[in-house]
């Protein structure tokens, strides 16, 4: 029997499922953490006044971070400390990532998103050859682990390498999307697909919350990263994808993911029933998606849907 005729009997989307989603949404939450933290831990002030400059006529002058020819009148006088004038502590008002320095602060956002493309690529690989659950426990281990380091980081250069693994493993995203589309039916993936992107979306929301109550970007940064060992709660109800596992040849812990999902879900498991293994056990590679048409095409829309929406 085709695995999507199996779901149709036991629950394309029950119980069981919706619990394994409580599990991803929390993940949803946690990556979204991650990938906005730089908008208020590298926070900049909109003003801030020189304390040194070399000039002392204008140690007291102010000026707008915004306005170009004030801003560079005074980096021009090479200004070694500033008064910020503000309630939150950044690594902009921590390092003094200004003026000369404030490229700074745009270059580790980009080692991050470049962590970002090549940890996709990386867990990718690692969830196809060995499984979305393995993937997705590796990676937020990583995360975790990389994330509270950055949060005691000593320099901005320090800071930037802990985010590059920060974004390299939360590759492993790409592994829970996968996971969470592969244990409902066929009818019922363009929920779960939906539903992942809720989760992003509500982590955007509560970790400008916390960032507005915590004001300290290091205590900010420890506590939001620590917040990851909450999906390992989970552990208890998540399984490893059935389609994973079918079509690798593991078809006897398909079937007991699957009479698993079953009993969640309040049905039986059909008797007497073998598992079709998909036609084609091939390892797809990332060529396979120029090989074709369609997945080229849509593969390029977004693409261009990313890129419009986060530019």
């Amino acid at each position: 029997m085709d695995i999507d005729e199996v779901f149709v009997r036991i629950g394309q989307f029950g119980t069981a499922q919706k619990k394994i989603y409580c599990g991803s949404f929390v993940l949803s939450v946690y990556f979204a953490f991650h990938m906005v933290q730089l908008v208020i831990t590298a926070a900049s002030p909109k003003h801030f006044t020189c304390n040194d400059f070399k000039n002392e006529s204008l140690n007291t002058f102010k000026f707008n971070a915004s306005d170009k020819v004030t801003s560079d009148l005074a980096c021009d006088k090479q200004c070694d400390s500033f008064d910020y004038g503000v309630e939150f502590q950044s690594i902009v008002t921590e390092w003094g990532l200004v003026c000369d320095k404030a490229y700074e602060v745009r270059t580790v956002e980009s080692i991050f998103m470049l962590g970002v493309l090549f940890g996709a690529l990386l867990y990718g690989s690692i969830s196809d050859r060995y499984g979305r659950l393995k993937a997705i426990y590796i990676g937020l281990a990583f995360t975790i682990i990389a994330g509270c380091a950055s949060s005691v980081a000593t320099s901005v250069y320090m800071y930037a390498f802990l985010r590059l693994l920060v974004g390299i493993n939360l590759g492993c995203s790409i592994a829970l999307y996968v996971l969470s589309v592969e244990i409902v039916g066929a009818t019922e993936r363009h929920i779960m697909s939906v539903l992942g992107s809720v989760g992003f979306a509500i982590g955007i929301i509560v970790y400008a919350a916390l960032g507005y109550f915590i004001r300290n970007w290091r205590v900010l940064s420890m506590l939001t990263s620590a917040s990851g060992f909450t999906f390992y709660a989970f552990h208890l109800v998540l399984v490893e994808s059935p389609r994973w596992l079918l079509s690798h040849g593991h078809t006897a812990r398909a079937e007991k993911v699957l009479r698993k999902i079953a009993l969640g879900n309040g049905k039986h498991y059909p008797a007497h029933v073998s598992l079709k293994r998909p036609v084609s056990t091939k390892q797809a590679t990332l060529l396979d998606v120029y090989g074709n048409a369609l997945l080229l095409r849509w593969t390029l829309i977004q693409v261009y849907s990313w890129y419009v929406t986060v530019a």
